[in-house]
């Protein structure tokens, strides 16, 4: 007991019998129970923090039948839990939550309400509409982003400083190779060839010969999920102990990544069901502006795979 680290009241412990079990007196017969770690404990984790700070407007015109109200927020969020990924010689164990991050939402808040009312009939109708701001303001130290969000070619999301929470991020196609003379004066690319996809060279970096080319430092934010602003109409009608009534609801500014794409716009990915683009507006030497790549077997950089 005496050669146990403190830290092992801030750890989980398992037990199983192919893992954790071993025959330590040498019988051949019998395995004695052991333990292992399931998860790495951190002693000196705190509560998230939260401040918000709200300045509003509110006004009630025409005999109270409109209200108007409008809304500025600033939330900032510390000490953010995170579980941050533990290197290969970290064990099989989970990692310990941390306090790693740090966040700022701002933004505003509009609202606008008619409520009228003829005898037993009521009519009440809003409209709603909210814009907001996200930013990681920080990261623990060593931590310099996060990806997560695993796909069939890898991670495609991406939390950094600076930048919005669950960004997009991969290689920006600039197009398609439309001839051997195009790829020959672009960038050097893995696997280029006339039909496959063409990335932008981000940090113009070149090789050792002068050459610009395309290498993991191209990568970039290509999509963002937070919306510029969401918007929302309800209205409902009473009459007497009956009701009608609606709400629409909207989402503008957000990008999404169609992953279905990968499995039906490249013909290596999945030969099964495949797109009309693919079948009809996929690269061929007589279709040069085509919008999807050419068909083709090839599984490489330029092709399927690679977030872009």
């Amino acid at each position: 007991q005496f050669a146990v680290s403190p830290q092992n009241a801030y750890i989980q412990f398992g037990s199983d019998i192919r893992g954790s079990y071993y025959d330590l007196n040498g019988t051949g017969n019998a395995a004695v129970t052991g333990f292992y770690p399931l998860r790495l404990g951190n002693p000196g984790l705190k509560p998230e923090r939260s401040k918000t700070l709200d300045i509003g407007l509110s006004t009630l015109i025409l005999n109270r039948t409109i209200r108007f109200s409008l809304d500025w927020f600033k939330e900032t969020n510390k000490d953010l839990i995170i579980y941050p990924d533990l290197p290969g010689t970290g064990g099989e164990a989970s990692a310990p939550a941390v306090n790693a991050a740090a966040m700022t939402n701002k933004g505003m808040e509009f609202e606008l309400s008619y409520i009228k009312a003829w005898g037993d009939l009521k009519f009440t109708g809003r409209i709603l509409v909210s814009a907001y701001r996200n930013s990681i303001d920080k990261l623990a130290f060593g931590i310099p982003f996060m990806e997560k969000g695993a796909i069939s070619i890898g991670n495609v999301v991406r939390n950094q400083k600076g930048q919005p929470m669950s960004v997009f991020y991969g290689y920006k196609v600039a197009g398609i190779f439309g001839s051997e003379n195009e790829v020959v004066a672009s960038p050097l690319q893995d696997g280029a060839e006339p039909g496959f996809l063409r990335y932008e060279n981000i940090d113009k970096s070149t090789d050792w010969d002068g050459n610009q080319e395309i290498n993991q430092e191209d990568r970039t934010v290509i999509g963002d999920p937070n919306p510029k602003c969401t918007y929302g109409i309800d209205f409902s009608f009473t009459f007497r102990h009956f009701d009608l009534s609606a709400f629409i609801y909207g989402s503008k500014g957000n990008e999404i990544y169609n992953n279905n794409l990968w499995w039906i716009n490249f013909w290596q990915s999945f030969q099964g069901q495949k797109s009309r683009d693919l079948l009809y507006d996929s690269w061929t030497p007589s279709n040069p502006a085509a919008s999807v790549p050419k068909a083709s077997n090839k599984s490489k950089f330029s092709t399927n795979t690679t977030i872009n």
